[in-house]
């Protein structure tokens, strides 16, 4: 079915009874092999459309804001179909994402540098939203009609704290550009604080030896005396981060980056939370 997406949002959108049983719900129904002769009116044959395409979907919260689908108001609920895979998102966060790309969020989760490579036609059918007939412009649409406003600081009151603490580690990402830890950070949110304070203690350990090897790579106002103290100052963000009770696994990164965001020395602090962050997701993800 072509255009699946404008299907599926009328689900999710339009009063039921609206909706052309013969011409649009039965068909729509066939397409995810739901029997619609089970279902004796159109409001329970479209509740039973959203469950099942809810079920089918390959992730469980937006991709930048971390906030459950479920949570989601259906009416800033955008559902699409690609390399046979269905995605959700709200609105907001899928109308930002195409102003700065296309390829889809969750590209780095599926796609492979060599397959961009050897056949960029093939790459962008299954990983470029461009290439979704006329959903850019759905999106666009979409969001013009809902007339959402930028978000103000009353709004950020009500902004879940998972949320916060996300944005706040990606924040010392942002200028780096060295990589993209979004799906990552998803991942992580479903591990347990012991396994991530255990993968943290791992990365500072590793962290020694990332310095040590790179020393000898710094300008020459950092001298090799300096390690030590260096070294000292991780033996001591590890020790303040077993001493922590957190119940949430962001929590253990935001303390890591805030104690070496205090390292004095301006460029062995980027290096160091640089190197934390590609340490960190290589080691436990």
């Amino acid at each position: 079915m072509l255009n699946i997406f404008k299907s599926i949002d009328s689900i999710f959108t339009i009063d039921p009874n609206s909706l052309n049983r013969k011409d649009f719900l039965v068909p729509l129904a066939d397409s995810f092999n739901i029997n619609h002769k089970h279902f004796s009116n159109r409001t329970s044959l479209c509740s039973k459309l959203k469950t099942t395409i809810l079920d089918q979907l390959e992730n469980t919260s937006d991709f930048a804001t971390l906030e459950p689908i479920s949570d989601i108001k259906h009416d800033h609920l955008v559902i699409w179909q690609q390399n046979s895979k269905f995605y959700a998102a709200h609105i907001s966060s899928i109308y930002k994402l195409i102003q700065h790309t296309t390829i889809s969020p969750y590209a780095i989760d599926y796609a492979t540098g060599i397959l961009q490579s050897t056949s960029p036609d093939e790459y962008s059918s299954k990983y470029d939203l461009g290439c979704i007939p006329d959903f850019l412009l759905f999106v666009n649409n979409k969001y013009k009609k809902l007339n959402i406003t930028d978000t103000t600081e009353k709004d950020l009151e009500n902004v879940p704290n998972i949320t916060k603490w996300r944005f706040a580690i990606e924040n010392y990402n942002d200028n780096s550009g060295e990589f993209y830890i979004s799906p990552s950070l998803e991942t992580l949110q479903h591990k347990s604080p012991r396994y991530t304070i255990n993968q943290c203690l791992k990365t500072l350990e590793v962290l020694k030896y990332s310095f040590i090897e790179s020393s000898f790579s710094f300008s020459d106002n950092i001298v090799f005396e300096n390690i030590q103290n260096i070294l000292s100052y991780l033996e001591h963000t590890a020790l303040g981060l077993f001493r922590l009770h957190i119940v949430h696994p962001y929590l253990y990164i935001l303390f890591i980056l805030n104690s070496l965001h205090k390292f004095p020395n301006e460029t062995i602090r980027e290096f160091l939370i640089l190197n934390f962050f590609e340490n960190f997701f290589n080691i436990s993800l």
